[in-house]
């Protein structure tokens, strides 16, 4: 018997997903690995990156999808490894509760949107955009093929154009619930908010050996998390770590249980 799944059986939850505004489940490294080639042989590039943005920073999506052409303007060494961009209210880019924070993004990231905003693919749907704003560069770095945002701010001065629905991310939504899952064949499911715990959980994992080896305090390596998260309370960034801890306490279970049942028969 699966011992990984005795939790799940008796209705206990709390050791497969993390409770951050609603359930996330953490993407394993596999899954990651999946995902990513299963968006690359699907070929919707405005989908990867949307993705990647999240999975390397930890954006929810009204943020990953209200970036602006203004916000990628800039030129960095690549011995930059990340650059900060201001997000949150003055900034035209969403966030929750109108947080101000800077979104750390990594340089080879931030390229690939550069590459990306000067393609023939981003140029068509710009020329097709619903918004001619003053400053070209205020323009939303994801559009559909009808130059639709995928996500209008709430700030958005042309906000009142759309009589009945405003666009919140549905576009994406629905790609990874139909097209991707149906791709996927089943054998992965996910929600867009889970890449945002999946990103907290890489960079716990990345960083652990650190306070290990006692080049970092827990304390500080937590302080990290919840700053880039960012959160509000460090008791939240602490349920990502004991999501991992109880994760590994149930390998290592299942792995003495199977070795048990091998002994039986030696």
């Amino acid at each position: 018997k699966d011992l990984l799944k005795i939790s799940s059986f008796y209705g206990i939850d709390s050791d497969e997903y993390i409770q951050d505004e609603g359930k996330l489940k953490p993407l394993t490294q596999e899954e990651q690995s999946l995902l990513f080639r299963t968006l690359n042989r699907l070929g919707n590039i405005e989908m990867t990156l949307a993705c990647l943005i999240a999975l390397t920073t930890g954006a929810r999506i009204q943020t990953v999808c209200t970036l602006r052409l203004k916000h990628f303007e800039r030129q960095h060494p690549e011995k930059e490894k990340y650059l900060s961009i201001k997000v949150g209210l003055g900034t035209d880019v969403d966030t929750k509760n109108d947080t101000v924070y800077f979104l750390r993004m990594p340089n080879w990231v931030y390229q690939k949107i550069q590459i990306y905003i000067k393609s023939e693919r981003y140029k068509k749907r710009f020329q097709n955009q619903k918004h001619i704003f003053k400053a070209e560069t205020s323009q939303y770095i994801f559009l559909t093929n009808r130059g639709t945002p995928y996500y209008v701010s709430k700030y958005d001065e042309y906000i009142g154009i759309y009589t009945k629905t405003i666009p919140n991310g549905n576009t994406i939504r629905q790609f990874l619930s139909v097209t991707l899952y149906r791709e996927l064949e089943g054998k992965l499911k996910f929600r867009f908010h889970d890449l945002r715990a999946t990103f907290a959980m890489n960079l716990l994992d990345s960083k652990i050996y650190m306070v290990e080896k006692g080049e970092m305090t827990l304390y500080e390596l937590l302080s990290i998390i919840k700053e880039r998260m960012p959160h509000k309370s460090l008791l939240t960034t602490e349920r990502y770590l004991n999501f991992r801890n109880k994760q590994n306490q149930k390998q290592f279970i299942q792995n003495e249980f199977e070795e048990y049942l091998e002994s039986l028969i030696l």
